[in-house]
């Protein structure tokens, strides 16, 4: 199994979320000149974003991402930053390493002390029980 990050990007409207939706996407545009012009900062903060191999609405204003990560926990730190750059809010950033579920309570340092917590005991292999685990971790869950 792979290293990943996972999170719940929340967007202030359903439009902003589609549009997070397409810039992170197979078929976001090429230029920032495609790109409408209040969309413009959005698409430069995710314009060299590699796709994520996890893209699933929850619903109008909130998208799950989860991305293969395998140049250490740094990646990590970068994508939420890009999100955030986005205007988008990160919710239950998680680090999902061979099996293990590693909140990250510390988005700003992962080395530091309890920067990460571990989330359950048994491991988690399937893709589909790592997001109900997240979906218990949100604030209104």
């Amino acid at each position: 199994m792979e290293n990943a990050f996972y999170c719940l990007l929340s967007s202030e409207s359903a439009e902003h979320c589609a549009q997070v939706e397409c810039f992170l996407g197979p078929d976001k545009p090429v230029l920032d000149d495609d790109v409408a012009e209040p969309w413009q900062a959005c698409y430069r903060a995710l314009e060299f974003v590699v796709e994520p191999v996890y893209l699933q609405r929850e619903d109008n204003r909130r998208l799950w991402a989860g991305w293969d990560i395998h140049a250490g926990f740094e990646v990590a730190q970068t994508l939420i930053a890009a999100c955030r750059e986005a205007g988008c809010e990160v919710w239950v950033p998680t680090l999902w390493l061979g099996g293990d579920v590693l909140a990250i309570e510390n988005p700003h340092d992962l080395y530091a002390p309890k920067a990460l917590k571990m989330l359950k005991e048994d491991s988690v292999f399937d893709e589909s029980k790592l997001i109900k685990l997240l979906k218990k971790r949100l604030p209104d869950a």
